[in-house]
């Protein structure tokens, strides 16, 4: 085999160096392989010897071409460090504004949740004082107290002390107005009264 033929052999995709040594030691063929490498490792160095003497000039340039792409690669790195850090920087300037304001937005919202319940819950006082009050006209009474079911049915009440005993009350009111409506029917068909009459309606 010459050098040639081992050279094919070794770039062979299918070379196995298991395969290939077993075979070699098997026909007693080692020192012949050992000296057609070692002629072709002496072969390469020269050629490599004699492409670089007469390329040297080339090689140089590239490999300073090479030094200084590596400078600038290392600039191009540092610019984009820099950069990051920047944008960096920026986004938690932008974004500490942003949570302030996202915060007093919130309470600001929660506040007006607030004012409107309480607006509600003062509403809700007067109209059940006033239905105290008034328990004999009960043209107003039953306004205040559909007023206040109206109130009661855009606010979420449960749990507020103050509007459930509200409720409760209005409740009471409305039970106490019917039955001072159903003692005006009767009393009116008693006495024939259509004024009566005509309130119990």
């Amino acid at each position: 085999m010459d050098e040639d033929e081992l050279l094919t052999l070794f770039h062979s995709p299918q070379f196995d160096p298991n395969v290939y040594a077993s075979s070699v030691f098997g026909v007693r063929k080692a020192s012949e392989v050992l000296r057609l490498v070692n002629e072709k490792i002496r072969s390469l160095d020269t050629s490599i010897y004699q492409h670089v003497a007469s390329h040297h000039k080339e090689l140089l340039k590239k490999a300073k071409d090479i030094d200084q792409l590596h400078d600038l690669l290392q600039t191009t790195e540092s610019k984009i460090t820099n950069l990051s850090q920047s944008l960096t920087k920026l986004k938690h300037k932008v974004a500490a504004p942003y949570t302030s304001l996202h915060t007093q937005i919130e309470q600001f919202r929660r506040l007006q949740r607030s004012c409107d319940l309480l607006r509600k819950i003062s509403r809700a006082a007067l109209l059940t004082k006033r239905i105290q009050s008034r328990l004999t006209d009960l043209a107003k009474s039953s306004a205040y107290v559909n007023e206040l079911e109206q109130l009661f049915s855009s606010v979420d009440w449960e749990g507020i002390h103050t509007l459930e005993s509200y409720k409760r009350s209005v409740e009471q009111s409305r039970e106490d107005m019917i039955s001072q409506s159903w003692n005006l029917i009767d009393t009116s068909h008693e006495l024939a009264g259509q004024v009566q009459l005509g309130l119990g309606l």
